[in-house]
């Protein structure tokens, strides 16, 4: 039986989701729902492809601990998971990467982890409306933590 790479990768995230979720006792749907935001959002932007499949793969292992090392071939993606918390003007971490260093996949990544960590509901909070995420989204644009034209984006593809 042939199983593709972006359902190998699907299968390894929920496996290490369902470790995570057992152990820190937070859903396991986090990783999924960024990777459909980020599709969404880099349809708009007119990415397409092997780049759209992409993005896919490094959403889902976005906070997964796997997004420390380096393979082979897939140094990029590691990159575009791991600066999800980088902000624009370098007071993000882990590295403190300002808009220079950030490409187009990192600054999406962010916009959209934060997105997503704002309307979901966890066992300790409720999630609020993609309205009032979308604000706070603008918030942290004006002040120059995250791309504006992403969070526009972001907005776009979610208003209901």
């Amino acid at each position: 039986m042939e199983l593709d790479a972006l359902g190998l990768i699907s299968a390894c995230s929920y496996a290490l989701d369902c470790v995570e979720a057992e152990l820190v006792h937070v859903t396991s749907e986090h990783a999924k729902r960024v990777a459909y935001m980020s599709v969404c959002v880099a349809e708009q932007m007119g990415i397409q492809g092997k780049e759209l499949q992409d993005l896919a793969v490094c959403a889902l292992l976005h906070d997964n601990a796997l997004t420390q090392y380096i393979i082979d071939g897939f140094e990029e993606l590691r990159d575009w998971a791991a600066f999800h918390h980088e902000r624009l003007d370098g007071t993000g971490y882990p590295f403190g990467k300002t808009a220079a260093d950030l490409n187009t996949q990192e600054r999406m990544m962010a916009c959209v982890d934060i997105s997503q960590a704002l309307t979901e509901s966890r066992p300790y909070k409720q999630g609020m409306s993609h309205e009032k995420a979308c604000g706070i989204l603008k918030d942290m644009a004006d002040k120059s933590w995250l791309d504006a034209d992403i969070v526009s984006k972001v907005d776009s593809c979610f208003r209901t």
